[in-house]
């Protein structure tokens, strides 16, 4: 579906999708195992697409099944669905009543199951995928989930393999680690970025943006896995110019007390550059006069580096 002209081997594709994103499992075998999910839509559809299309006849009932879910937490109780999702986002993944993120930090010895945990959130795709579709077809296929943490940058597509094939490396590296063992597919997709405000991390064009991703939960303390997404930062960033995705995690650096933590001062006063902050800073204070709204990680990020 990509059309990727200056990629390795001068991919072509219809780009009549309205949304792909490619899930990779590098973790289970040598080869690694990929999904992909594509949605097609009105124009973009395929006369010879052989499976459901359309509003299923009974989407209403399974709607208000979903919405009328019950979902238990350890504060409020019970709640249905529809309110929980809009205060928490996706409810947990529960496993014999339990969420599964506290199965896994609470047993240390599971962490040694990261291939199963792998393979399992490869399968979920699909199966969520399919259940979706037969019931309500709308193109979105999470109900629940379990807590991840994810890095995301955006790739030029020219170092797309190479970049991917580094992270394939780092993360097989891990497979017999104490510390932390990469336990979920990473994600990518390209994107076509559009001239379209003043603050963009990213010039316009046309970009891979790809997410590692992992159960934190795993790892044998915080710093474990906050290091481990460093080391792939930081070769994505030196070695492929990759940009950060601000909706996730990343500036991992070292504090002065040797710790890594995401979000550094260093990392956000160069997302964008001195020109651009003074002409956003000149518009902001004209809007806001008394810094009502200049506030948290925008400050770092439209201030000077130091």
């Amino acid at each position: 579906e990509a059309d990727i002209g200056d990629a390795p081997g001068n991919m072509t594709g219809s780009r009549k999708s309205f949304s792909g994103q490619f899930f990779v499992d590098y973790i289970i075998h040598e080869e690694p195992t990929a999904h992909v999910y594509m949605q097609r839509a009105n124009g973009s559809a395929s006369e010879s697409f052989e499976g459901p299309t359309g509003l299923p006849a009974d989407a209403e009932q399974h709607y208000a099944a979903i919405l009328a879910r019950e979902v238990r937490d350890d504060w409020h109780g019970p709640l249905p669905w529809r309110d929980y999702v809009r205060r928490d986002g996706a409810p947990p993944i529960r496993i014999g009543g339990m969420d599964v993120n506290e199965i896994f930090g609470g047993i240390p010895a599971l962490k040694h199951l990261a291939k199963v945990v792998s393979s399992s959130a490869t399968s979920m795709v699909e199966t969520n995928i399919n259940t979706m579709r037969e019931q309500v077809n709308d193109g979105f296929i999470l109900t629940e989930s379990a807590a991840a943490s994810a890095a995301a940058y955006f790739i030029p597509p020219s170092q797309a393999f190479a970049a991917l094939d580094k992270l394939r490396a780092v993360q097989r590296s891990t497979n017999c680690s104490s510390d932390f063992i990469w336990n979920l597919p990473s994600e990518f997709r390209f994107v076509h970025v559009d001239d379209a405000a003043v603050l963009q991390p990213v010039e316009p064009g046309f970009w891979m943006a790809a997410d590692y991703i992992a159960l934190v939960d795993f790892a044998e303390n915080e710093q474990s896995w906050k290091k481990a997404f460093k080391r792939v930062q930081d070769v994505w960033v030196n070695d492929f110019g990759a940009k950060p995705h601000l909706g996730k995690l990343w500036g991992f650096d070292a504090t002065r007390d040797g710790t890594v933590e995401p979000f550094s001062h260093q990392a956000a006063c160069r997302i964008y550059s001195e020109a651009v902050k003074a002409q956003f800073n000149s518009y902001r204070r004209q809007q806001d006069p008394e810094d009502l709204f200049f506030s948290g990680l925008g400050v770092t990020m439209l201030g000077p580096c130091v």
